[in-house]
C-alpha cells in the first residue's frame, strides 16, 4: 500500500566545514540520488517533498566550489520534486541576528534550486486539487527578532508555532520543521551549546495536533519522542573525531492516515578511527594490546603487527594515541607507524602521539614496615624473575649500599 504523502528531511550539511569536499560531495550526491530514487519508486501520484533544515554551510563566505556542491539540489526540482530549505543560524544576515557571529550567506542564490523559507510559513501538501496535510516551517529565530518582539526565545517560539497551527483546519495532519536546540537533546562532544534562554524544552513540542517535528541544528541523529515523532536527522558527514561514533544520514518519512513511518537512511560518511594503544602493565588478557614485550627494541614490530590486525582502516581518518612509559617510547618510531597506517588503507593519519604514563612501583604485600632493610631487600629479590646468580649479586650489592647508608 502506498502512503498518502512522503518526503525526505536533511539538515546541517556544513559543506565548507569538513576540509574534504570530495567526501562531503559524495554524501550530498547520495542524499539527492536516494531522494530521487524513493520519489520515483512511489510514483507521481504520491505528494513528495524534500526539506532541508538549514545550515548548508558553516562559514560566512563559502568558496564557489563549495556553493557548487550545495547547488546540486537543483537536480531535485529538475526531476519534478518539490524542494525547500529553511534559513538557519549559519544562513542569516548579521543585522538580523542582532550581532550574531554568523555573517550573511546569501541563501537567496539557492532560489533557482529550491524554495528558500525566511519567514514562518504554512505550506499545504496538495494531492491533485485537494489539501491533504500541511508543513509548518519556522526558520531561525535571531536576537533582533526577539528584541523587536520583547519576548524571550521560548515564548516567541510557542507563539509562532501556535499561530501556524491555528492557520490550519482542526484535525489536519501537520509536520513542523525548524532549527534550534531542544533542551533535552544529546549533542556531540564538539558542538556548541547555547544557554537555557535559547533552547526549547521537549514538552513544548509534544503537541497532539502535530504528526511529527523534524529538527536541524544538532549534528547527532536522535529520536526524542514517538507521538508526535520528535527528533533530529543530524548532519550528513562527520567533521572530526568528536563525531566518530555518531550515525550520519537523513530521514525518509511516509504518512498513512494519522500515522507516520520514519526511516533513518545512513550516508557514506567518512570514518574517524581513534586507536588507543595502552602499553601500561594493567592491561588484562584478551585486551587488544595485551602481552607487551619487555624489551623496548621489540615493541615497534609488536605494535606494527597489532595495527595490521586492527581491522578495516580503508578510507578512514586515523589518530593513534600510545600510552606508554619513557622506557617503552625509545623503541617506537611514530613516523613508521603513520606510514604503515597509510599502507593499510587509511586516507589520512591525523596524529600519532604519546600519552606518557610512567608505571608506579608496587610494593609486594609480604614486604612490610616491620622488616629490616636487608630482610626487605631479600624478600623483594625473591619475588623477581632473576637467575640465582643475579639474585645473589643484587643482594650483595644491596647490602653494601644499605651498610654505606647506615
Amino acid at each position: 500500500m502506498k502512503p498518502d504523502l512522503a518526503g525526505c528531511f536533511s539538515s546541517d550539511w556544513h559543506i565548507d566545514a569538513t576540509r574534504n569536499l570530495e567526501d562531503t560531495a559524495k554524501c550530498v550526491d547520495f542524499v539527492i540520488a536516494e531522494t530521487i530514487r524513493r520519489a520515483d519508486a512511489l510514483g507521481p501520484k504520491v505528494p513528495f517533498c524534500f526539506t532541508h533544515g538549514g545550515d548548508g554551510y558553516r562559514s560566512s563566505h563559502p568558496l564557489p566550489i563549495e556553493t557548487d556542491i550545495m547547488h546540486r539540489v537543483r537536480l531535485l526540482r529538475r526531476h519534478g520534486i518539490e524542494s525547500e530549505i529553511i534559513v538557519a543560524n549559519h544562513d542569516i544576515r548579521e543585522s538580523e541576528a542582532g550581532g550574531s557571529v554568523h555573517a550573511f550567506v546569501d541563501m537567496r542564490n539557492l532560489g533557482n534550486a529550491m524554495d528558500v523559507i525566511e519567514e514562518p510559513t504554512v505550506r499545504p501538501v496538495m494531492c491533485g486539487d485537494q489539501t491533504i496535510a500541511y508543513r509548518l516551517l519556522i526558520p531561525h529565530i535571531g536576537k533582533a527578532l526577539l528584541q523587536r518582539s520583547g519576548l524571550n526565545y521560548r515564548t516567541y517560539f510557542k507563539q509562532v508555532m501556535n499561530d501556524l497551527i491555528s492557520r490550519c483546519p482542526a484535525g489536519s495532519r501537520m509536520i513542523l520543521v525548524s532549527h534550534f536546540l531542544v533542551k533535552e537533546a544529546k549533542v556531540g562532544t564538539n558542538e556548541y551549546v547555547v544557554g537555557d534562554d535559547q533552547n526549547i524544552p521537549l514538552g513544548d513540542l509534544v503537541d497532539p495536533r502535530l504528526l511529527a517535528v523534524f529538527l536541524g541544528d544538532v549534528h547527532r541523529a536522535q529520536k526524542m519522542c514517538d507521538k508526535p515523532w520528535v527528533g533530529y536527522c543530524g548532519s550528513i558527514d562527520r567533521v572530526d573525531f568528536g563525531e566518530a561514533e555518531d550515525s550520519k544520514g537523513f530521514i525518509f518519512y511516509e504518512v498513512y492516515g494519522s500515522e507516520i513511518k520514519i526511516e533513518f537512511v545512513p550516508t557514506p560518511a567518512r570514518r574517524f578511527i581513534h586507536i588507543v594503544a595502552d602499553l601500561s602493565p594493567n592491561q588484562t588478557e584478551g585486551s587488544r594490546f595485551f602481552d607487551v614485550p619487555e624489551k623496548p627494541s621489540d615493541i615497534q614490530s609488536w605494535l606494527e603487527a597489532k595495527l595490521k590486525d586492527y581491522g578495516d582502516l580503508k578510507g578512514a581518518i586515523v589518530k593513534v594515541t600510545i600510552k606508554c612509559g619513557s622506557g617503552q617510547k625509545v623503541g617506537i618510531d611514530d613516523r613508521r607507524l603513520g606510514d604503515l597506517l597509510v599502507k593499510l588503507g587509511a586516507e589520512r593519519v591525523r596524529t600519532v602521539s604519546f600519552d606518557m604514563c610512567e608505571a608506579k612501583l608496587q610494593r609486594a604485600p609480604e614486604i612490610t614496615e616491620a622488616l629490616s632493610p636487608v630482610a626487605a631487600l631479600e624478600k623483594w629479590v625473591g619475588t623477581q624473575d632473576y637467575s640465582s646468580a643475579v639474585k645473589e649479586q643484587v643482594v650483595v650489592a644491596g647490602k653494601k649500599l644499605i651498610a654505606g647508608g647506615e
